[in-house]
C-alpha cells in the first residue's frame, strides 16, 4: 500500500490476493514484488510506483511441482461460544481415506510476530508430516497479527490463557471429525510456537497427547524488553503476570511426552530459557527429550542440522501418536 504522510489517500499497489514481499528502488519509482498464494508457488515481478506490472522476471508454477508429493491445504473456520471466528487449515495425506482415523499434528505460533494460516504456497516442510500419514493442521490463536487491534490485544498482560483456550477449542473441534484419531493429537511450534507448546503440555495438559517445542521462550523475564514489555508490561508492575506466563511455573503438571530442541548459540531466544525450564522439570521428576545444536542460532540453520532436527521430530510423533 501507499499512504500520504497525513494518513489519507490510502492506495493499494499489489492487487493479487496472497503474500507479497516488496523491495523498492532508491527513488521509489520501481519495485520488485515476490508474490505467492495457495495456487501460485512463486512469481517475481517488476512494478512501477503505482503497482502496474511491467515485467515478470521469473516464476514457478503448480506444474513444476508435479513430480513431487506437494499439495495445498484446505482452509476452514471454527467459532467459539462468544462468536469469535478462528482461521485454520488442514492438509491431508495423498491417499486420504475418510473411513480411516488419522493422528494429527497441529502447528501453532500463537504470538504477535507471526501467522500460521495464510494465503500462501504450501511450505514443503509441512509435507514431511503429511507424507508420514499425519493430518497436518495450522491454527492461529488470539494474539496473532493480521486480524485487527482487538484480536492481537487479547493477550495484553496475559500471553497464555486465551491462546490456550483457543487451542482447546481447536482440539475439541478436531475430535468431532470422523477421520481424526481423537486420542492422538500432537502440537509443535518454533519460538513463540515453542512457548505455546510448552504451555499447552504443562498448564494446558490434556489438550494434546504430545508436544515438540523448538527454541521456546519458557520465561519472559529471560526475553528481550521491546517485545516482552509491550505485552506484559514492566516486570516490577506485573510480577504475577510474568509468573503466570512462565512454563516452568507449571512443570509439575507435565503428563505427556515433550520434545525440546534449541540452538546453543541462539542470540534471540537465549539458551538459558531451556536450562531454566529443564531445571524445573528435573525438580518435578518429569521426563523429557532434549536436543541441543552447538554453534547454531535461533534458526538452527544448516542442511545436516535441519535434517537431524525434523527427523527427530517426525520420529517423536510417530512413536507417541501412532498405535
Amino acid at each position: 500500500y501507499a499512504v500520504s504522510l497525513d494518513g489519507g489517500n490510502l492506495q493499494r499497489l499489489t492487487q493479487d490476493a496472497g503474500m507479497h514481499s516488496v523491495s523498492f528502488s532508491a527513488d521509489y519509482q520501481y519495485a520488485i514484488d515476490r508474490y505467492n498464494n495457495t495456487t501460485t508457488p512463486n512469481t517475481i515481478r517488476l512494478l512501477d510506483s503505482q503497482g502496474k506490472i511491467l515485467r515478470v522476471l521469473g516464476e514457478t508454477t503448480v506444474a513444476d511441482y508435479a513430480p513431487y508429493r506437494i499439495k495445498g491445504p484446505e482452509f476452514f473456520e471454527i467459532q467459539n461460544q462468544d462468536g469469535l471466528v478462528y482461521h485454520a487449515h488442514i492438509n491431508k495425506p495423498f491417499d486420504f481415506d475418510p473411513q480411516k482415523k488419522y493422528p494429527v499434528v497441529v502447528e501453532v505460533y500463537g504470538g504477535p510476530a507471526g501467522q500460521v494460516v495464510t494465503n500462501s504456497w504450501v511450505n514443503p516442510q509441512d509435507m514431511l508430516f503429511v507424507n508420514r500419514g499425519f493430518l497436518y493442521v495450522g491454527f492461529d490463536t488470539r494474539g496473532t497479527p493480521g486480524r485487527g487491534r482487538a484480536w492481537i490485544n487479547a493477550i495484553h498482560h496475559d500471553k497464555a490463557d486465551k491462546p490456550l483456550d483457543d487451542l482447546r477449542l481447536l482440539a475439541e473441534h478436531l475430535r468431532t471429525l470422523p477421520y481424526v484419531d481423537g486420542n492422538n493429537i500432537g502440537v509443535w511450534g518454533w519460538s513463540n510456537g515453542g512457548y505455546m507448546t510448552c504451555m499447552a503440555m504443562t498448564k494446558g495438559h490434556g489438550i494434546f497427547q504430545a508436544g515438540a517445542a523448538v527454541a521456546p521462550v519458557t520465561d519472559y523475564k529471560l526475553y528481550d524488553t521491546i517485545y516482552t514489555e509491550r505485552y506484559l508490561g514492566l516486570p516490577q508492575r506485573n510480577e504475577e503476570g510474568y509468573k503466570a506466563c512462565a512454563a516452568g511455573t507449571y512443570a509439575s503438571e507435565l503428563q505427556d511426552p515433550l520434545l525440546l530442541a534449541h540452538g546453543i548459540s541462539d542470540d534471540n531466544v537465549h539458551i538459558q530459557n531451556i536450562y531454566a525450564f529443564v531445571e524445573k522439570l528435573i525438580a518435578a521428576e518429569k521426563d523429557y527429550t532434549l536436543y541441543l545444536y552447538p554453534q547454531k542460532d535461533h534458526s538452527i540453520g544448516g542442511d545436516d542440522q535441519r535434517y537431524h532436527l525434523f527427523q527427530r521430530i517426525l520420529e517423536f510423533f510417530e512413536e507417541t501418536l501412532k498405535d
